[in-house]
């Protein structure tokens, strides 16, 4: 893991060759196919050399979270480790690897009929009110977010309206921890 440009692919296209290793892409970005220029993506003669897994996977316009990066990352690491392989995780979407090695809370699926009654709530008073209406329900969540930050302002609202309790007391309740052991590198830019 790291930041773009620190030289995590090139190292991670040497190891493939080098072990038998196959990777697993953890870029939010280069999940959506066509999202080729500003993405880091790799062109294909090096895709030919070392694929990856989890590239080009859905259209920019379908939602893509962190909890089907899991659920996607889970399986393909389970395929590799039925060849014989072992998984490399390659990318800087730090929030898929925490996903993956911490767990992610359960949350309750998106309600379109609540969302709808929430975005109505806005449209007639304004996202600073909905924020305060979570902060009557959620003190903690709307207190760490802004008062403009619609889709978490949302999200916390409907995730309390769905379950009865706060989101975050959901939060504080990660599921799934990596259950394999992990050698975690992080790499640094080059000056």
């Amino acid at each position: 893991m790291g930041p773009t440009a620190s030289g995590k692919t090139a190292m991670a296209v040497q190891w493939v060759q080098q072990f038998p290793l196959e990777i697993i892409n953890v870029d939010s970005a280069q999940v959506y196919r066509g999202m080729d220029i500003g993405s880091g993506k790799l062109d294909k003669a090096t895709l030919a050399r070392a694929p990856h897994r989890l590239i080009d996977l859905c259209d920019p316009a379908e939602p893509y979270s962190a909890a089907q990066f899991v659920e996607d990352a889970h399986r393909e690491m389970a395929l590799i480790w039925m060849q014989g392989k072992t998984p490399l995780l390659v990318g800087g979407t730090m929030l898929y690897f925490k996903a993956l090695l911490q767990g992610m809370s359960a949350l309750p699926s998106a309600n379109k009929a609540i969302r709808e009654e929430i975005q109505a709530m806005a449209d007639q008073q304004g996202w600073p009110a909905v924020h305060k209406a979570l902060a009557v329900v959620d003190k903690e969540s709307a207190d760490r977010l802004h008062p403009n930050d619609q889709q978490r302002i949302q999200r916390a609202l409907e995730v309390y309206r769905i379950t009865g309790e706060p989101m975050s007391h959901h939060l504080g309740r990660p599921q799934n921890p990596f259950p394999y052991p992990a050698l975690t590198l992080a790499i640094a830019p080059r000056d």
